[in-house]
């Protein structure tokens, strides 16, 4: 399992993020401090590290500054609320992956995690299989038995979420959250007609309703 270190003071933030990065089952280690984060670090090894800049104890730079003495090649990612052009370029100059700035979208934040991962050769080609279903998230697509289906992003989004949780029951708030993002404010019951557009694709309907509650996979 791909490890990843999150370093924010915010609490809120922090878990939050943390919350959405263990349900796409990354293992998760985090603190709010600079000096535990190197300490963290040496103890725990990540593969990715996310780091805040304005920490109490030691800046995240100069926390980067000491991973990078350990390892060059680290995929990192700062995210914070200094979005200045001078901060960004002294980011990039103690060689950053990335720099996003707060306020941020969750489903977004989580494909540039993907992609770092992908590029720095940590996360491969990766497939869900459930029963029938072939879904090769890298690509993009979706496969039943050995036919492609048509989907949309957002009912492949959708699909993936189910599947990756399947035998979990999550409700539309937690499907928006995910496949929407957690600032998207329109109505909860687009949910229900992208569901209602799967079950039409799928050649068996494997989208259960919990009355009252959401929508698993078994």
């Amino acid at each position: 399992m791909i490890k990843i270190l999150v370093v924010e003071d915010d609490r809120n933030i922090r878990s939050t993020l943390c919350e959405y990065l263990r349900l796409a089952r990354y293992e998760v280690t985090e603190c709010e401090d600079g000096q535990e984060a190197v300490s963290l670090y040496d103890r725990e090894d990540p593969d990715l590290v996310i780091l805040d800049i304005m920490l109490p104890g030691m800046s995240g730079l100069d926390v980067l500054k000491e991973l990078r003495k350990r390892d060059s090649t680290l995929p990192v990612i700062m995210l914070t609320a200094l979005g200045d052009e001078e901060t960004q370029m002294n980011a990039y100059e103690a060689k950053v992956d990335d720099y996003v700035v707060k306020p941020f979208s969750i489903p977004v934040f989580l494909k540039k995690i993907e992609s770092l991962l992908r590029r720095c050769g940590k996360l491969k080609g990766e497939e869900l299989i459930y029963g029938h279903l072939r879904i090769d998230i890298s690509g993009y697509t979706v496969f039943w038995d050995s036919a492609p289906l048509e989907l949309t992003l957002t009912e492949f989004e959708l699909l993936k979420t189910l599947v990756q949780h399947h035998g979990q029951i999550l409700n539309r708030s937690q499907l928006l959250d995910q496949v929407w993002g957690f600032d998207y404010i329109g109505e909860e019951r687009i949910v229900d007609a992208h569901i209602k557009n799967l079950r039409r694709k799928l050649p068996e309907n494997i989208i259960n309703t919990a009355k009252g509650v959401g929508y698993y996979i078994p």
